[in-house]
């Protein structure tokens, strides 16, 4: 994968790239580690796992300018996917409406949305774990048998089936608030 090849291309950068994205989740209190024992079998079952993802950022030359992480929940994990349907369906009515429509990118905008409803714990792997460590290590007694941590989310992160719309849900208020 694309993520595999930028790590090992870049590996100190990786590492690098990999601690920022966990230190801006842990700067923005979007989640914390629980304990298995504190957690009922239903919650344990219900353990999504997570990973990292790496994107290579390039110049206009195309030369190789640095390494981007995402912390990303895998949300198939969960009963209802998310669709892309909704976003197509509404360019298809925009278009045919003649209206203009663009799209934005907001930098971590889901570290800045409140978790609602269902409680979600993620699963850090043994490597998002061990650079976690390296930030806090504090955390090293909730380190499962399995060299892992569960966190459990208070914020959306990327990945999660509810994310995009609380997510939304905090834009439409904002913009609304704003007279929108």
């Amino acid at each position: 994968s694309a993520g595999k090849r930028a790590r090992h291309s870049h590996d100190k950068q990786a590492t690098k790239s990999m601690k920022k994205e966990l230190a801006s989740i842990l700067r923005k209190e979007a989640m914390h580690p629980v304990l298995l024992v504190d957690m009922s079998k239903r919650q344990r079952k219900k353990i999504l796992k997570s990973c990292m993802v790496l994107k290579e950022k390039f110049d206009l030359q195309g030369n190789f300018v640095k390494l981007k992480s995402k912390l990303v929940v895998d949300g198939k994990q969960q009963e209802h996917p998310t669709r892309m349907a909704a976003l197509f369906i509404s360019l298809v009515v925009a278009a045919h409406e003649g209206r203009k429509a663009s799209l934005h990118d907001v930098g971590t905008a889901y570290l800045d949305t409140e978790m609602t409803g269902d409680l979600v714990h993620v699963a850090l792997d043994k490597v998002m774990t061990g650079l976690l460590l390296k930030i806090k290590p504090e955390y090293k007694n909730f380190v499962t048998h399995n060299g892992e941590i569960i966190m459990k989310l208070d914020k959306a992160l990327y990945g999660c089936v509810q994310s995009e719309r609380l997510w939304n849900d905090k834009l439409v208020s904002v913009l609304e608030r704003d007279g929108f």
